[in-house]
């Protein structure tokens, strides 16, 4: 296992500036997950990390070595790229043992260490095939078992499961937590999904921008989220615009009170499991519902209010119909407030 820290990092091609001196830690055994719009520097960071880019400036220390002068090979890190990147001339065992054979392990040890993970990844009996006759998920536990088995100190994926169907996705998800778990080895992942990162890292980066906009917990990232941008990176969200006044936050349900000197325009944001529905009377909030879509085992529903059309996620027993009418309700600690200006959180 090993620990990494980046410091200040930043990469550059040409006048484009991709990282902006970046910085954070992933402890030994950890499990961190990269997240961000497209060229945000996910990928990058990453690339830097296996040694296949160079930091324009910076460090990146590895057990508290600085890896800038070392080789990719040299800092014992193993990248499994997206597109599998199988030998398509060689079976699965020649594949998984293509590493071990560089580094001069006999044909013996090779050959058991390969078995072993075939085991391990449930791939028993597939050592002779060839990467066409595998179907994607069976590919992609084979450039696993590759990355593997020189035993590496720091795993990198890069969005190891975005061409997966959602059945394999979830599988292949619980599969690597499971042998991170199992293995103890220091992981970081590349996602576009939010949903994968909350669900399998012990700590998420939001970058946005070339820069480390936050960092921490999955239930911290998600329930406090320090900017509007996270906010709705992470979900299909609720937004109005409110105003702060001497008395407080003004919203449709009436006044909050706030401990802000920030005075002026908000975005509020919130979930769409944060809103309760009621009869019309039971709050000052108003509505009636335009639109619901069953999705099996909820219900989303399209409230149009004076405000804005909201939406609310419902358990199957609401027996609410297009028309009818409702007031809304919002829990206080559920909701989000950002700076009109800037987009910063309250």
């Amino acid at each position: 296992m090993s620990c990494i820290k980046l410091q200040d990092v930043t990469k550059k091609y040409d006048d484009t500036q991709v990282l902006k001196a970046i910085s954070f830690e992933v402890k030994e055994g950890e499990m961190v997950s990269l997240v961000g719009p497209s060229g945000s520097g996910k990928t990058t960071t990453l690339r830097l990390l296996a040694g296949l880019l160079e930091p324009t400036s910076g460090e990146i220390l590895i057990d508290g070595k600085n890896s800038n002068v070392l080789s990719s090979r040299d800092r014992g890190t193993v990248i499994v790229f997206q597109d599998y990147a199988l030998f398509p001339h060689m079976t699965v065992l020649e594949n998984i043992t293509f590493g071990l054979k560089v580094r001069g392990v006999s044909v013996k040890n090779r050959n058991e260490k390969a078995m072993d993970l075939l085991g391990l990844l449930k791939m028993d009996g597939f050592e002779n095939r060839y990467p066409s006759a595998l179907s994607g998920g069976q590919k992609q536990r084979i450039a696993l078992a590759r990355a593997l088995a020189i035993e590496p100190n720091v795993l990198l994926l890069d969005e190891p499961f975005s061409s997966l169907d959602t059945h394999l996705r979830s599988s292949m998800r619980s599969l690597i937590s499971e042998l991170q778990r199992k293995l103890k080895i220091t992981t970081i992942l590349v996602t576009h999904d939010t949903e994968e990162a909350l669900m399998v890292s012990d700590r998420v980066a939001v970058l946005l921008d070339g820069e480390v906009a936050q960092f921490g917990s999955p239930k911290s990232v998600y329930m406090s989220p320090k900017r509007r941008e996270i906010a709705h990176f992470f979900g299909d969200n609720n937004e109005i615009e409110c105003e702060v006044t001497e008395g407080g936050l003004v919203l449709p349900s009436g006044l909050l009170k706030i401990d802000t000197d920030y005075g002026g325009r908000t975005h509020v944001v919130f979930r769409r499991e944060s809103v309760r529905i009621h009869a019309v009377d039971q709050t000052p909030w108003k509505g009636h519902i335009v639109g619901c879509a069953y999705t099996g085992s909820t219900i989303i529903y399209e409230i149009e209010t004076r405000d804005a059309t909201i939406k609310s996620i419902q358990d199957v027993n609401q027996s609410w119909e297009i028309g009818d009418a409702v007031s809304l309700e919002v829990p206080a600690k559920e909701l989000l407030i950002y700076r009109y200006d800037t987009g910063a959180q309250l």
